[in-house]
C-alpha cells in the first residue's frame, strides 16, 4: 500500500511539474544527444540543438541546458525537464565525463520498459484480431437478413445451418460488445497484478505461473541489461541496485529492495539477486559459479544473461501469441462462414416457401 501511494504521489508530483517533458520528448532529446555526443562537444550540441526547434519545450530545455553548461553549473535543469531517475543518471555522468554511455542506458532504459507483456502479445496477433471484429461486425447484417427471414418463416422450418447461423449472430450482436469489455478489464487486470501486485505468493507464482513467468523474463532482462550499461560507465555494483530500485513497476522494485538489502548486510549484489529468487535455477547457478569469487568474467556473464532471457521471452511471447491466434482464428471462422452459408440456406428456404 506504502508503494502504491508512494507511485501516487510521484504521479501527482510529475503533473504539477509543467516543465516535465513528456517521454517521447525525452526520449527523442536523449537520441538526437547521442548521435552529436561522439562527434561534438556539450556546448555546440546545446548550440546545434536549439537552432531551428519547432517545439517550443525542447527548445527552452537547450537554452536553459546551454546556459548551464556555459557557466560549468550543477545542471539541475536536467531535472526540470526530465524524469529523476534519468536526470540523476545523466548529471553524474556529466560529472565523469562518461556521458556517451550514461545516454545509452537512459535509452535503454525508455526502450525497453515502454512496453508491456499483453501489448507485446497482442502485437504479434493484430491482423488475426481485426479479421475476428470485421466478422463480428458482419453479424449485424446477418442478423437483419435473418429477421426479415423469419417474418416469414418459423425458425424451426429453417434448416440446421440456418438456424446455427441465427443464433451465432444474435449472440455475437447481443453479448459481442460485452464480451470484449470483460476481456479489455480481465487484460487490464492482469497488467496492473503485473507492476503492483507484491507479495511472498507473486514471487512463487513467476516461477510456476505462465504470464507471471513471462513477466519476470522481460523484468530480468530489462535489469541485467541496465547492470551492463552501469557497469561500462564504472558504477559500482552496490550502488547500482538503489538506482534501479526506482523503475515504475511496485514488483520489480521491491525484489530489487531486497537485494540492495541483503547486499548491505555482506552479502555480494549478485548472491543478493540469487536469493531473492530473480533467476531461474540454470542461470543463478551459472552466477555462483562465475562471479562468487571474481568477477573478471562479469561482462561475459552478463551478456550471457541478457541473451538468455531475451530469448526466453520471445519463445514465450511467440508461443502464447500462437496459442491466442490459433483461438482467435477459430472464433473467426465460426461467426464469419455459419452465419454466411446459414443466411445463404435461409434466403433458399424463403424463395422456396413461395412457390
Amino acid at each position: 500500500m506504502k508503494k502504491i501511494s508512494h507511485s501516487l504521489f510521484n504521479f501527482i508530483n510529475d503533473f504539477r511539474n509543467s516543465s516535465r517533458l513528456k517521454r517521447k520528448q525525452q526520449l527523442a532529446i536523449l537520441k538526437e544527444w547521442r548521435l552529436l555526443a561522439d562527434i561534438q562537444t556539450l556546448p555546440d550540441i546545446c548550440r546545434t540543438k536549439k537552432e531551428g526547434q519547432t517545439d517550443p519545450n525542447i527548445e527552452s530545455f537547450w537554452i536553459e541546458f546551454e546556459s548551464q553548461v556555459r557557466r560549468v553549473e550543477d545542471f539541475k535543469v536536467l531535472s526540470k525537464y526530465f524524469d529523476e531517475r534519468i536526470a540523476d543518471i545523466l548529471i553524474s555522468a556529466i560529472g565523469k565525463s562518461a556521458i556517451t554511455d550514461a545516454l545509452d542506458i537512459c535509452i535503454e532504459s525508455f526502450d525497453k520498459s515502454s512496453g508491456n507483456v499483453t501489448r507485446d502479445i497482442h502485437m504479434r496477433m493484430i491482423k488475426v484480431v481485426i479479421y475476428l471484429l470485421f466478422a463480428g461486425s458482419v453479424c449485424i447484417v446477418h442478423l437483419s437478413s435473418f429477421e426479415n427471414v423469419l417474418e416469414t418463416l418459423e425458425i424451426y422450418e429453417l434448416q440446421a445451418a440456418s438456424q446455427m447461423g441465427y443464433y451465432i449472430s444474435r449472440f455475437v450482436v447481443q453479448y459481442g460488445l460485452y464480451f470484449v469489455g470483460v476481456y479489455i478489464a480481465f487484460i487490464a487486470v492482469i497488467e496492473i497484478s503485473f507492476k503492483l501486485w507484491v507479495s511472498e505468493e507473486r514471487t512463487m507464482l513467476s516461477h510456476s505461473n505462465y504470464l507471471y513467468k513471462i513477466y519476470r523474463y522481460k523484468s530480468i532482462g530489462f535489469i541485467v541489461n541496465q547492470i551492463s550499461l552501469y557497469r561500462k560507465t564504472g558504477v559500482v555494483l552496490h550502488d547500482i541496485l538503489p538506482k534501479l530500485t526506482t523503475t515504475s513497476c511496485n514488483y520489480t522494485s521491491s525484489l530489487l529492495s531486497k537485494a540492495s538489502k541483503l547486499s548491505k548486510k555482506g552479502i555480494t549484489p549478485y548472491e543478493a539477486l540469487c536469493q531473492v529468487s530473480l533467476f531461474d535455477a540454470e542461470e543463478t547457478k551459472l552466477i555462483r559459479d562465475t562471479l562468487s569469487n571474481s568477477n573478471d568474467k562479469e561482462h561475459l556473464c552478463l551478456n550471457a544473461l541478457i541473451s538468455t532471457y531475451e530469448y526466453k521471452y520471445d519463445t514465450a511471447i511467440q508461443k502464447t501469441s500462437r496459442i491466442y491466434s490459433t483461438v482467435c482464428w477459430v472464433m473467426t471462422g465460426v461467426i464469419f462462414v455459419i452465419p454466411f452459408i446459414g443466411e445463404r440456406f435461409a434466403q433458399f428456404s424463403l424463395a422456396a416457401s413461395q412457390f
